[in-house]
């Protein structure tokens, strides 16, 4: 009898069949595996999603403040799953979807998305266009827009995780 090198012989038919269930039962653990791999992944976002959703808007009220001292009246409210700026007539809408796992804003015709990942070290952060942002910078990034909608968007700069890590960005 032959060995196939995975603990089995290959003399007889019943060999064969454990030999194919084998390959089989390797690809569906990695599979399973993987699929473990997602759960924990989507764990630690869920996990630690509203502290980040929180550190935004902290933010965005250190630019409702610094607004208010140059004469642009901004006013927050909503509950603390649903929050809103009014600017005169106008309305931002600040939400997390937990279910995608985003953090939006949305006014008029335009909308702001940021995604929520998994970084270096296992933190929750926040990505834009691919980009790992702070916090800082997603407040500009939702509010730029809709207190100065006259003036070219801003962009962020920031280098991509993609590129941070050496690759190539996707």
């Amino acid at each position: 009898m032959k060995s196939c090198g995975y603990g089995c012989t290959l003399g007889s038919v019943r060999d064969r069949s454990q030999f194919a269930h084998y390959h089989y039962m390797s690809w569906f653990e990695d599979r399973i595996t993987e699929r473990e791999s997602v759960r924990e992944h989507c764990r630690v976002i869920d996990a630690n999603a509203i502290p980040v959703y929180e550190a935004v808007w902290r933010q965005i009220m250190e630019v409702v403040e610094e607004a208010g001292a140059s004469g642009i009246i901004l006013c927050p409210g909503g509950s603390s799953e649903e929050r809103y700026l009014t600017l005169a007539r106008e309305r931002l809408d600040y939400r997390l979807n937990s279910t995608e796992r985003t953090i939006s804003a949305a006014f008029g015709e335009q909308s702001v998305v940021l995604g929520l990942d998994v970084c270096d070290g296992g933190v929750v952060c926040l990505m834009h266009d691919g980009k790992r942002i702070n916090e800082r910078v997603a407040a500009r990034l939702i509010l730029d827009p809709f207190i100065f909608p006259e003036l070219p968007p801003f962009v962020c700069e920031e280098e991509s995780v993609y590129e941070r890590r050496g690759m190539r960005s996707l």
